[in-house]
Parts: structure tokens; C-alpha cells; sequence
């Protein structure tokens, strides 16, 4: 049986109908919203009251809301709301009338309108964050909200760009254009309604007499977290109607013409979009808080040019400014409703959300009529002739600018979790690492992918150590060993302690490359300690010779050699014995490993086991190119040794003792003469002299020659051809070191 909760294939197609819903709803606001109205209220000569009331009505009209509600009870949301669009469209046909009328009854006619479709509005938006919310996830709500909020403003900046053609264009009166795209709003209204009638939705609307609104009102404020998350909301709305009155003052104080005025609300629904397109890449990031922090205090600083810029400063530098303020107070608007969507409890959310929408009711009147009586008072004043640089809004400008501030100061003090310091917003590595977060999760391109996580692991910011340390705790993440190999190349302090988590977990899939990490972070002694306990007990042998390895880095790990002495002897696989070979390289001044060149011939390993000891061990001694490794291939191949043989030391007949024996050295490998074989290598080694080399290879090549000697005590029933390949190389290495070259 299906619960009212809705499934991921359900959300998806839900969110989907419902950024279609809010691209009609573009076209119908562009058409039918407060733009046209103030234009046509300007045209009716309305007195300022009317204007701050248009600036507020698709708000206060939610005060009827607590009325209707015992009607709406268990009809579903989405029904609601679909029905309640349709029939705001329809009370719209009614602007028809204004072609008739003038004066009074115009304007009469035009408010009545405009309330009866924002009555509708209001009711149907009761259900809008519900229905909204049964859609998302936590996850990607805030995304989701940027996403529609995008979609709507890109429509409505589009349907007002064709309105400012069409207004300058065409030859027909300004009103009867203006009621002609009226109409044209009403089919996108139509449109709307049947996209949001496709949104799955089980949730029934809950009301019950016994839940009071007042008993709603207490819970919501007696939760400061709660509280204040609606009380940012509401006072955010204010300020967004209380800068409503700009289009009033671009048209009545500047004197612009209608299409100009029409081009200002387009730039500020282009800001719209822009602050949607930043709150969908930040929010469910970093969080609201520092992002309402940042645009609140840039807000401040543009609403108070609003307040001291002069008329004569010419339409320009008021649509900059438009421009920018417009963004950020929609960005911290759009933020608001997130945040207070979030709280939306699941028992009592009817109720809930019928208390915000009055609270935005309430708010919006004072404030449409508190900003329409300031520009009266600023009339009153004649504050364009006070010597400051003022105008007759600027009372109405400052209220903003005053409430922005005590916003700022709710933001300060709200708590949320997750969020990042806003100090982030200005760093450019904390924008980077946002982006490169951005791009990791929608890039499907293994190199690119690698070359993401490189950037991230090696960013600065809080925010990208935070996603780095997340992937590094996750019990699965493909990303892991991509971001420890970028640890290893390029140590952090930062994650030392996530590093040694993962190497001292004997069940982590990544254990071996944070012990192999480790090697990098000599200068934390956590990191040895966690080395040396490794080394001594874990169940792993692989991980105990790899932290002998990493541990062989740290100053004075000399002190351990004779455990890792031991615990080599005990070491099986291959792998762990590299890794010991590195470390007892590392630890032991007397690189006494090389004096146990063939020691593996007495344990009896294999040709396969003993060829790849020796062609290590060469790679300790040298820095070049492995060139043993060269010759088995070579062999391996199919090619005769005493073939492989004569190339390699025909490059080295430089050296007297070589050229002089390289024809007996050839033929005893091609009859596979072992007694001839080892008498020819120890003439070899008799010649070799070490007293002009540096002190470190020259330890290392006088154990070498010592364990080479030792191959006269091996039963020669064990050694093989590998074996004998290895002692000519050898050899050969301990009498041309610094002149040793072979073609490959």
C-alpha cells in the first residue's frame, strides 16, 4: 500500500512538472504582475497609497487565508492548487473593463482585479512549499528551489523583454497593449495550472479546529531556530515590497516612459536569475547562513545610494544600482525560503504554512503602506530640494536599508548546520574548491575526474578539506585512492589523523595506500607511532611490510632494523618482500641486504621470485634505468642468453678485465658451464676498486661484492640460469659503476 510519501521516480517527475509549472508562471506574472499594474495605476493617476498596496497585495491578500482554510480540508494540495490557479487566471478577463473606464472607476476596477487574483494566489500558495517539499530531499531542496526559481525568472525576463517591443512597437494605444498582453497572461496562467495538476501528490490539506492558529503561533516562536528562520523570511518580504516602489519612482520621479520602466523590472528579473543560478551552486554547499550574511551587507550599502542618489543623477546610475540590489535581496529571499521550508514540521505543516503566509500578509500591508505614507512624507518634505543629496523616496529607500540590517543581525545569530564560515565567499580558493565540487559531481570522465580530485585535495579552503575528509571517511568512495595518492605526492598536515584512521583499519579497502601516504609525513610523530604499531600487529602481512617500508622514511628508523630484520625473514609473498627491502635499504648505513643477494636460493623461491629480488635490488643501487630487468625481458622473450650477453658487454670492453674475458665469458653461458660461469664473475669482482666513489655507494657495492662471493657455497644443483644471468650483471655493475650503459 502506497504511503503519502512519494518515490525517488515520483520526486523526479514531480520536479520536473513542476519547473514547467514555474515557466508558465513566467509568462503569466510578466503579464499580469505588479509591473503592468503600476503602470496602468500611474496612467489612472493612483495616489501613492494605491501604488505601496499593488507593491504589497500579492502578500497581504493571504490575511483571508485563515478564513478559507476550514473549506480546503482534505481535498489534496495539488487539486488545490491547480484549482485556485485556474481561477485567478479567469478573474483576470476582467481587465477587459479598463478599456471602458477612466478615472475612479478604473482605478477601482483595476485593484479589485489585481486582489481578486492575488487572493487565488495567496490560497493556492499555502500549498506551494508543502507540495514543493513532498518533491525534494534535504539533499537537493535548496538546488531545487534555485532550479524553479531560475526557470521562473528567465520566462518572466523574456516575456518582459517581448512586452518592451511590443509597448515601443506597436501602434495601438498604451492601455489597450498592455490589456491585450494581459490576456495573453491568462492563457500562460491556463498553462500553469494543467502542469501543476500533473505533479504526484498523495498529501491530503490538514486542518483541525482543535490545532489553533494561536497555539501554532506559540510552538513556532517558542523554538528560537524556528522563529527566527520565519522572522528573516517575513522581513526580507517587507523589504522586497518596500523596494517595489522603485518602479513607481522610475516612472513618476525620473519620467521614464513605459517601455524604459519595463526594461528596468527586465534587469532585475535578469539579477533574479543570476541570484537563483548562485543560490543552486552554493547553498546546499556552504549553507545559507554566509550567503544571506554577504548579500544582506551588500544590500545595506546599495539601499542607502537608493537613499542619498538625487534624481538629476540621470536613469543610469539608477539601474546599476537596480541591478545589484534586486540581486541581493533576492538571493537572501530565495535563501529565506529554503530555510523556513526546511522547518516545515510533518504533523501541523497546514497550519504551519498558513501561519507564514499571514505573517507575509502582515508584513507586506505595513510595509506597502508604510513605504506608499514615507514617499507622501518625503513629498511633504520636498526632500529634492533639501541640500543633501536626497530624493522624495528616500525615506522609503532608508526603511530598507534599516530592515536589511536587521536581518544581517538575525543571520549572525542563526545557527545551521553544515554551514561554512561566509569569510569562505571571499576566498578564491573557497570559490574554486565550490566549483570543483560543482564539476566532480556531474563529470563522468575518468582523467577529468582524476585531475577534479587532484585540484580538490590540493585546495586550501574549509569546505574542500571538508569534502576531501567526507570521501576519505566513506566506507566506499572511488574517489579515495585518487585523493590519497595526491596526499602522497603533496603532504597536508590537515589530514595526518584521517590518514592514520584509514592505515591502523585492517578492514579498509584503502589501508595499503594511506600506510604508503604515510611515508610522506615524516615530520608527525603520530604518523611513525602508527607506522611502528602496524608494523608490529596487524593481521596483514602485506600492511606490516608496507609500514616497514613507509616507516624506513622517519629519521633514526635505524633504531628498528633488527625488528624489520626479523619480520623479513618471515615474509612470503613478493610483495612483501620488496617492501622489506626498501626499508632494510633505508634503515641499515651497512646495506648489509645486498650481502644477501642469494639468500633466496637457499629458501628455495622460485626463478619467477628470484628474478624480480634482483631486479629490485638493482633499482636500489642505481638511479638509471633498470637494466636487469632489460636483460630478463630479453630472455624471457625467447632471445639465448650468451646472445644477451655479448650485447650487453660489448657496451662495457672499456673496462680491461671485461674485454680481455668477454669471448670465455660468452661461450661458458652458451654450454652452460656453471664452474666456468662463477670463476669468470669472481675475476670480475677480484678487479673492482670502490675507493673513488661516494661513501653511501660504496657501502653498498662492498656488501654486494660479499654477497656475491657467497654463490661458492650454494649447492649448484639450485642455482639456475636467472641465477647466473644475475651474478654476470652484478659483476659487471661492481667493476664500471658510473660507466655502466646498456642499449635498450
Amino acid at each position: 500500500m502506497q504511503t503519502k510519501y512519494l518515490s525517488e521516480q515520483e520526486r523526479r517527475n514531480g520536479r520536473h512538472h513542476f519547473v514547467l509549472y514555474e515557466c508558465w508562471n513566467g509568462v503569466s506574472i510578466g503579464m499580469l504582475g505588479d509591473t503592468f499594474i503600476n503602470i496602468l495605476a500611474v496612467r489612472f493617476m493612483a495616489g501613492n497609497f494605491a501604488l505601496g498596496y499593488i507593491s504589497s497585495a500579492l502578500y497581504i491578500t493571504a490575511l483571508i487565508v485563515p478564513f478559507v482554510v476550514p473549506f480546503l480540508k482534505g481535498h489534496n494540495i495539488r487539486s488545490l492548487i491547480s484549482t485556485t490557479w485556474y481561477i485567478r487566471g479567469f478573474v483576470c478577463l476582467g481587465h477587459i473593463l479598463l478599456l471602458f473606464l477612466k478615472g475612479r472607476a478604473a482605478i477601482f476596477v483595476l485593484l479589485l482585479v489585481y486582489t481578486l487574483y492575488a487572493v487565488f494566489r495567496a490560497i493556492g500558495m499555502v500549498m506551494y512549499d508543502a507540495i514543493s517539499k513532498s518533491i525534494t530531499t534535504i539533499g537537493n531542496r535548496g538546488a531545487f528551489y534555485a532550479k524553479a526559481n531560475i526557470a521562473y525568472n528567465v520566462i518572466t525576463l523574456v516575456t518582459k523583454l517581448v512586452s518592451v517591443c511590443v509597448m515601443y512597437f506597436s501602434p495601438l494605444s498604451p492601455i489597450l497593449t498592455i490589456v491585450i498582453m494581459q490576456m495573453v497572461g491568462v492563457i500562460g496562467n491556463t498553462f500553469a495550472s494543467y502542469e501543476i495538476s500533473r505533479v504526484p501528490c498523495r498529501i491530503n490539506f490538514e486542518y483541525s479546529a482543535t490545532t489553533s492558529f494561536k497555539e501554532t503561533f506559540k510552538a513556532t516562536f517558542k523554538n528560537k531556530s524556528v522563529s527566527s528562520r520565519v522572522m528573516l523570511r517575513w522581513i526580507q518580504l517587507a523589504i522586497l515590497v518596500t523596494m517595489g516602489m522603485n518602479v513607481s519612482f522610475m516612472s513618476k520621479i525620473l519620467s521614464l516612459g513605459d517601455s524604459v520602466v519595463i526594461l528596468f523590472t527586465v534587469q532585475a528579473m535578469l539579477a533574479y536569475v543570476i541570484s537563483g543560478y548562485v543560490s543552486g551552486v552554493l547553498s546546499d554547499k556552504i549553507g545559507s547562513k554566509p550567503l544571506i550574511i554577504i548579500a544582506s551587507a551588500f544590500f545595506i550599502i546599495l539601499s542607502f545610494l537608493w537613499f542619498i542618489m538625487p534624481p538629476s543623477a540621470g536613469p543610469v546610475p539608477f539601474f546599476i544600482v537596480g541591478f545589484f540590489s534586486s540581486f541581493s535581496m533576492q538571493l537572501v529571499y530565495l535563501l529565506s525560503c529554503k530555510l523556513s521550508a526546511d522547518v516545515i514540521p510533518e504533523e501541523g505543516s497546514a497550519m504551519f504554512t498558513v501561519l507564514v503566509n499571514i505573517g507575509m500578509a502582515v508584513f507586506s500591508l505595513v510595509a506597502g503602506l508604510f513605504a506608499g505614507a514615507v514617499v507622501n512624507l518625503g513629498y511633504l518634505l520636498n526632500l529634492d530640494s533639501v541640500p543633501f543629496v536626497l530624493n522624495n523616496y528616500s525615506l522609503c529607500f532608508i526603511t530598507a536599508t534599516l530592515l536589511s540590517c536587521y536581518v544581517l543581525y538575525l543571520a549572525v545569530r542563526m545557527k545551521e548546520e553544515g554551514a561554512q564560515s561566509a569569510v569562505t565567499l571571499f576566498s578564491r580558493d573557497g570559490l574554486m574548491a565550490i566549483s570543483t565540487i560543482k564539476h566532480l559531481e556531474a563529470n563522468r570522465d575518468p582523467l577529468q575526474h582524476r585531475r577534479l580530485i587532484m585540484d580538490l585535495s590540493e585546495n586550501k579552503a574549509l569546505i574542500a578539506e571538508e569534502e576531501i575528509r567526507s570521501k576519505l571517511r566513506s566506507p566506499y568512495s572511488r574517489d579515495a585512492k585518487y585523493i590519497i595518492n595526491t596526499l602522497t605526492l603533496k603532504p597536508s598536515k590537515v589530514f595526518v589523523d584521517d590518514l592514520i584512521d584509514i592505515a591502523v583499519n585492517d578492514d579498509s579497502y584503502i589501508q595499503m595506500d594511506a600506510i604508503t601516504a604515510l611515508k610522506s609525513y615524516t615530520f608527525s610523530k603520530s604518523a611513525e607511532e602508527a607506522l611502528l604499531m602496524i608494523m608490529r600487529s596487524s593481521k596483514w602481512s602485506s600492511a606490516r611490510s608496507e609500514a616497514a617500508c613507509s616507516l624506513s622514511y622517519f629519521t633514526d628508523s635505524e633504531r628498528f632494523l633488527g625488528e624489520v630484520e626479523e619480520n623479513s625473514h618471515k615474509a612470503q609473498h613478493i610483495d612483501n618482500v620488496l617492501g622489506y627491502l626498501v626499508a632494510l635499504n633505508n634503515m641499515d648505513k651497512g646495506k648489509q641486504l645486498f650481502a644477501h643477494i642469494f639468500d633466496y636460493i637457499h629458501l628455495k623461491k622460485s626463478t619467477q621470485f628470484r628474478a624480480t629480488v634482483y631486479a629490485y635490488m638493482d633499482t636500489l643501487i642505481s638511479d638509471e634505468t633498470p637494466r636487469l630487468a632489460r636483460i630478463f625481458e630479453r630472455v624471457y622473450l625467447g632471445e639465448k642468453i650468451y646472445e644477451t650477453l655479448w650485447s650487453f658487454l660489448e657496451d662495457l670492453r672499456s673496462v680491461e678485465v671485461i674485454d680481455s674475458n668477454i669471448e670465455d665469458i660468452v661461450n661458458a653461458y652458451k654450454n652452460d658451464n656453471r664452474d666456468e660461469q662463477i670463476r669468470l664473475c669472481m675475476q670480475i669482482i677480484n678487479n673492482a676498486s670502490f675507493n673513488e666513489l661516494p661513501s653511501d655507494i660504496k657501502e653498498s657495492l662492498i656488501a654486494l661484492k660479499n654477497g656475491l662471493e657467497r654463490i661458492n657455497e650454494i649447492d649448484k644443483t639450485l642455482i639456475d640460469d636467472i641465477d647466473m644471468v644475475a651474478l654476470i650483471y652484478f659483476s659487471a655493475l661492481l667493476v664500471c659503476p658510473g660507466t655502466f650503459i646498456f642499449p635498450y
